[in-house]
């Protein structure tokens, strides 16, 4: 059992049938894209890869190290290409959000996986810091605030991604739902939540409505751009933006 961070040790030297840890990774992520997290064992990978499960543990020692090579797989995937990586620090962290918002659809599996984001940060990890430190060039903040409004927009990010996964759908508002609104909301004892019902609306119509408004696919940016528009009145007020 290894100790510590993969990412600490060297690559393992050349053997007869020679691997890298990209090559492990990636078909880690297209077993788990294709079949889930369920299938994910080091004899599969060893089996799409054509080697002996015992030759995988020559370059990855047990699962933890496994998952940090996905992690880090995927992380690379959220790097913005220079000439795509666009000027201004709302820009560009819109842009990484985005991004990172991506990933995880093209992965819905790596919340569940990975979970939150490791200190195993290998050099995809690495790029992608890197590259989120770059969005605040030219402002002269302390590296606490920098700090700070990088993972105050990466949980706006995870925390929207974490609900959307989980989100049941309208068909959750059945007649018995109905009928608990109605029994409850019509009252007067709840009258903030009576007016999300317009007038001649059922509770089924409001739903279904309010519904759309909540799962817009806009909604992801109209709601960082909120968040940053509060970091830059912020940022403005501190004497850090004209």
């Amino acid at each position: 059992m290894s100790s510590g961070s993969i990412w600490a040790r060297p690559e393992p030297g050349a053997r007869k049938a020679s691997l890298t840890r990209d090559q492990i990774a990636r078909a880690a992520v297209e077993l788990v894209d294709a079949e889930g997290v369920e299938a994910l064992s080091m004899r599969r990978i060893a089996q799409s890869l054509g080697v002996g499960t015992m030759t995988l543990y020559h370059y990855v020692a047990n699962k933890d190290e496994l998952l940090a090579l996905i992690d880090d797989a995927v992380m690379s995937e959220m790097v913005i290409p220079a000439d795509e990586f666009p000027a201004g620090w709302r820009e560009r962290l819109t842009a990484i959000a985005v991004s990172t918002r991506a990933l995880h659809r093209r992965h819905p599996w790596l919340l569940a996986a990975v979970g939150e984001p490791r200190m195993q940060i290998g050099p995809g990890g690495l790029r992608h810091a890197e590259q989120t430190m770059s969005a605040f060039d030219g402002l002269g903040l302390p590296s606490e605030d920098v700090m700070d409004i990088a993972t105050l927009v990466d949980e706006y990010t995870f925390g929207y991604v974490f609900h959307r996964q989980g989100d049941v759908g309208e068909d959750v508002f059945d007649d018995a739902t109905a009928d608990f609104f109605r029994e409850h909301l019509e009252g007067g004892d709840y009258p903030a939540l009576a007016l999300l019902k317009r007038e001649g609306e059922s509770w089924e119509q409001a739903w279904a409505r309010l519904s759309i408004a909540t799962r817009d696919d806009a909604r992801f940016e109209r709601g960082l751009g909120r968040l940053l528009d509060g970091v830059e009145l912020d940022l403005r007020r501190r004497g850090f933006l004209d």
